[in-house]
């Protein structure tokens, strides 16, 4: 609500998509984190857009910002954290993410469930590639 004033939500969904079943909060982390991380810098706000499409093999789930983008490090990181087969402990940044994607892994049996596109200035795009075939 916070980001009411200067943020807009847009949704891209294929209805023929909605069938398939993905664990609770998976989606929640993901919209907050376009919202904080990457909108709530811009001083003139911005756009998150949840986009739901399908290829060949997957549905594909997108959550994309227009906000201030990620280094290449802290994506780095956050897939490398998700890849690592023992437990994190203490802080770290984009834990939530981690978590989301630990859990799709596990959810899916396969380690490739997410793409990161990001650019500094330009935006995020945090896309889910949920095999059909679970």
């Amino acid at each position: 609500m916070r980001f009411s004033e200067r943020s807009q939500f847009k949704l891209k969904i294929d209805e023929s998509c909605l069938r398939i079943e993905i664990p609770r909060l998976t989606l929640q982390p993901l919209v907050e984190n376009a919202f904080i991380h990457g909108i709530e810098e811009k001083e003139d706000g911005g756009t998150v857009t949840l986009q739901i499409y399908q290829t060949a093999n997957d549905i594909i789930v997108e959550v994309s910002d227009d906000g201030v983008g990620m280094e290449q490090d802290k994506i780095k990181q956050v897939l490398t954290l998700s890849k690592l087969d023992e437990e994190h402990v203490g802080h770290s940044t984009g834990i939530g993410l981690t978590n989301v994607i630990r859990r799709l892994q596990l959810h899916y049996q396969v380690r490739d469930v997410v793409e990161i596109d990001s650019e500094r200035g330009k935006g995020t795009t945090i896309r889910l590639l949920l095999p059909k075939n679970h």
